[in-house]
């Protein structure tokens, strides 16, 4: 800061000698000098300019008091209630000024502004004014500081003699023998002198082993009881202990070993098989190989795997909000397309229709067959259908509870006719055969064709489709080679698809062109659910070994 004086002063001069006008200029620093500067450019008018160009020497200690108020990041409005509104540096309490009412601010001018953080009333100036503005405006809050300058252009086109830059040429040291490489070079040659560095040839002697040497230490190894074996030799199999002597073979047995019994140690005699006994375990070391058996050290805490939290896993059902009755074991369960009605397949072959909402049983109706299996709700609003297999035959059921309007009187045209393999049952109910009992059923999502599969039907017949508004059944698979029987068969949510899962694969068909377009494999031993999803870019398999694909 000392130097702007001397700046200014240069630059009103034109700068014809800098380090004269510096040594012309220079105060002598004490304070009456200072002082006598101060005024002097006070005077003049340059201190002023200075000031407002952020030039001026003055320091920190020369300037006004910023801020009395010293309590940090302290709210305003916890020292609401008392006498002030925080401490100062040498800890004194800070009383806020009264603030100015309506009448004082309308008299007062526009540049008094009200400090709320130290408590009083701060005049603007004009410099200061023009500032604000000139800032809220998005322009710099100087006026002198020039926003766009000339382009000065250091780096033109035209080719200088000597580079503006370093690093243009190669230095002289790429091109001169370094002396430090020197220096490592003596020290190299050194230690080869002082045999602390071999060559590759003596290194090559030094490891060089004597035959003699190698067979003594291999005898020795024979005999050793050391653990670590040389690198590349068969690894040492320890001998299996013998077992400890038990009660028997002690001097004084107890009596139900039916042993001899010595009073003392020293009566004694030998053992005759002694030797015999030593000689067959030489020869069961000898002959018999001998592995070591490795053991993992393993914590089992690590091999359980970690169950989630249940926190984790919400949402999920853990209150019971209705019940709905059925007379024996429910087999099957469909909801309706909007979710307002649900129903039920129960062992003693009793379809029963529900209300979702106040699970009040709505209709029952009693089929006929053998074994019930599965139940599939039309997913069509305006087909008011149910489809139950049981056994070799497969019910279609007029749900006339659930329909209103336009759609009671569709679905009611839609079960109307019959065919030869399509018998109406009673007003309610239509039955169409099947060659073999009836595992899945799944419709199409235009709600106008069905797919049965018969995993125990003849290799043709497993897979049957039935259109509902032409009354018939027909089979998309003529082949009569038996392979793997059809367990489960899907249509496609958009394209004329038609998956057919069988024990371990799940395989495609395209219905226009009839031919095989894919065939998926699976990790499942025996797949008994399929589901696509309703884009149809997946396809989820469950199967009875508790595995999902």
């Amino acid at each position: 800061h000392h130097l702007a004086p001397w700046a200014m002063a240069t630059r009103r001069r034109g700068r014809k000698d800098e380090a004269a006008e510096y040594e012309a200029f220079r105060p002598e620093w004490t304070n009456v000098a200072r002082s006598a500067v101060l005024d002097a450019e006070r005077e003049s008018g340059v201190l002023e300019q200075a000031t407002a160009q952020y030039v001026d020497d003055l320091s920190s200690d020369d300037e006004e008091q910023g801020e009395e108020n010293r309590t940090g990041r302290v709210p305003l409005h916890w020292y609401e209630g008392y006498d002030h509104i925080g401490y100062d540096v040498g800890g004194s309490k800070v009383v806020a000024a009264a603030e100015a009412g309506a009448l004082d601010r309308a008299l007062d001018e526009a540049h008094v502004v009200y400090d709320k953080l130290n408590g009083r009333r701060v005049a603007l100036s004009a410099r200061e004014m023009e500032t604000v503005r000139r800032v809220a405006a998005g322009a710099y809050g100087s006026a002198e500081t020039e926003a766009y300058p000339d382009l000065i252009d250091f780096a033109s086109s035209v080719r200088e003699a000597m580079p503006l830059r370093g690093g243009a040429y190669e230095p002289k040291r790429r091109f001169v023998p370094s002396k430090w490489e020197a220096m490592k070079v003596a020290t190299l040659a050194r230690k080869l002198r002082r045999g602390v560095i071999l060559t590759s040839r003596e290194l090559a002697e030094k490891e060089r082993k004597d035959p003699e040497a190698e067979l003594a230490a291999f005898a020795e190894s024979l005999w050793t009881d050391k653990e670590d074996n040389a690198r590349g030799a068969p690894q040492i199999a320890r001998a299996p202990k013998l077992a400890l002597p038990g009660h028997e073979a002690s001097y004084r047995a107890p009596e139900e070993y039916d042993a001899a019994r010595h009073e003392t140690l020293r009566e004694v005699g030998a053992y005759g098989d002694l030797v015999k006994e030593r000689f067959e375990r030489c020869l069961d070391l000898y002959l018999c190989p001998r592995g070591v058996k490795r053991r993992l050290d393993v914590d089992p805490e690590t091999l359980v795997p970690k169950l989630p939290s249940p926190e984790d896993l919400k949402p999920f059902p853990n209150a019971l909000t209705r019940h709905f009755e059925t007379a024996a074991r429910v087999v099957a369960v469909s909801p309706s397309p909007d979710g307002q009605f649900v129903a039920s397949l129960d062992e003693s072959r009793r379809l029963a229709v529900f209300e979702v909402l106040t699970a009040r049983r709505l209709r029952g109706y009693d089929l006929t067959g053998g074994e019930p299996s599965c139940l599939e709700w039309n997913p069509n609003p305006d087909h008011h259908v149910l489809a139950a297999a049981v056994g070799d035959s497969m019910h279609l059921v007029f749900s006339d509870y659930t329909a209103r309007g336009d759609s009671l009187a569709i679905t009611r045209a839609l079960l109307e006719a019959a065919s030869e393999s399509w018998r109406a049952s009673d007003e309610f109910v239509t039955t169409v055969s099947c060659p073999a009992a009836v595992g899945f059923l799944s419709w199409h999502p235009k709600g106008d064709y069905l797919a049965s599969t018969s995993p125990t039907a003849t290799p043709s017949a497993q897979v049957l489709i039935h259109r509902l508004s032409k009354k018939q059944s027909q089979a998309p698979f003529k082949s009569r080679r038996k392979g793997p029987a059809a367990q489960c068969a899907l249509f496609h949510p958009d394209k004329p698809f038609l998956l057919v899962a069988t024990k371990t694969h799940v395989k495609i068909y395209h219905l226009l062109h009839q031919k095989l377009v894919k065939s998926l494999t699976s990790t499942c031993k025996w797949i008994s659910a399929l589901a696509v999803h309703p884009r149809g870019d997946h396809v989820v398999a469950g199967s009875c070994c508790k595995r999902l694909n």
